[in-house]
């Protein structure tokens, strides 16, 4: 039998993973996404604060207006969703040199949700993106159909991440100009 060796490196050279993390209960806890990106991490870390631009080019957001409150900086985020728009403010706490963005949500839907956003430079040119989601509390129809397991909580903030992290690669790879098949993805 052929045994088949596979690392994390071999499972993001096909686009971004997702873990769960469940609090000891085993109720859904967070999403953790990775993803690498052929792109410097300078490069990465404007692109995923260019907050503003997010509608341009992140599969059903339809508005990201940034906005700042008490010196704070705010993102008012409009998401397309079946029945009424999910909609929602983010505060974010950046961290320019340590590549870190931590929003949590301040108004609207997805009530005592967070994310957290932090980028490596794994070799010159090369950054690797983690992403953790932390949504809760969405529509009422949605949080109707949830069971003990959180599937529908564990779902949403996966299909979020992959969302995110594939977009982010996307944009900052055409941007960059990375050559074949990583610009595709």
């Amino acid at each position: 039998m052929l045994a088949i060796l596979i690392t994390l490196e071999t499972l993001l050279a096909h686009g971004p993973v997702v873990s769960i993390e469940t609090e000891t209960d085993g109720k859904f806890a967070a999403a953790i996404g990775l993803a690498d990106v052929a792109a410097p991490i300078d490069r990465v870390w404007a692109v995923l604060t260019e907050f503003g631009a997010y509608h341009e080019f992140v599969p059903r957001v339809a508005q990201s207006a940034v906005t700042t409150a008490e010196g704070a900086l705010r993102v008012k985020f409009e998401i397309e969703s079946p029945g009424p728009n999910t909609r929602y403010t983010v505060q974010y706490a950046l961290d320019g040199l340590a590549h870190v963005a931590e929003g949590r949500q301040v108004a609207g839907d997805l009530k005592g949700s967070t994310w957290r956003w932090e980028l490596f430079e794994t070799a010159p040119g090369r950054t690797r993106v983690r992403y953790t989601s932390r949504a809760r509390n969405f529509s009422s129809i949605l949080n109707a159909l949830e069971d003990d397991a959180q599937t529908v909580t564990a779902g949403l903030n996966v299909g979020a991440a992959i969302t995110m992290l594939r977009a982010l690669k996307k944009r900052c790879e055409r941007e960059f100009g990375a050559p074949g098949p990583l610009a595709e993805r």
